[in-house]
């Protein structure tokens, strides 16, 4: 629900579940046998719903997900993926502090993250990937003053995108290896 403060709220999604927030001018659509419907929306001036969190991971993904339009203060794992192989699509997403914003782990499917999307303030690795033979195409912008703005290890094949402005001061830098 737009303008909400959820607290220490940790998500473990189904395959092909949706998690959407409202608000920020967010617009969501869903099917059903009688065709595409917009799903109901807060006024444009809304702020998207922030969840601030000390959950070891607070979104677990599953195949086929989506997670859109919310803000995520954390202290560990704001995205957190292990052994997806569906398409996941991420968008106008704000991750700000704790250890790691997005966590994708032994992955094989499609991963899209959007330019609306940031993270910053991390203390770990901003955007980490390990084992992973995933599409995966980051479209966001990375801000970090400590730890790595990305870590991508042990990758076997498939491609990793990224698009956006990936700033670090004070950090690590990008460990590949």
């Amino acid at each position: 629900w737009a303008n909400s403060a959820l607290t220490n709220p940790a998500f473990t999604a189904a395959a092909s579940q949706r998690l959407l927030g409202e608000g920020s001018g967010a617009s969501h659509t869903f099917n059903s046998d009688q065709g595409t419907f917009n799903l109901p929306a807060g006024s444009g001036l809304a702020t998207k719903p922030a969840i601030t969190s000390n959950a070891a991971n607070v979104t677990t993904l599953a195949n086929g997900c989506e997670v859109s339009n919310f803000t995520i203060n954390n202290t560990n794992v704001a995205i957190n993926a292990s052994g997806l192989t569906g398409t996941e699509s991420l968008n106008r997403l704000t991750l700000s502090g704790g250890a790691t914003g997005f966590n994708f782990q032994n992955c094989s499917g499609t991963i899209n993250i959007d330019s609306n999307s940031s993270a910053t303030n991390t203390t770990t690795s901003a955007f980490t990937v390990n084992q992973n033979s995933a599409n995966i195409t980051y479209s966001g912008t990375i801000t970090v003053s400590a730890g790595r703005p990305m870590t991508v290890s042990a990758r076997s094949g498939g491609t990793l995108t990224f698009g956006g402005t990936v700033t670090s001061t004070g950090g690590s830098g990008i460990s590949i290896t």
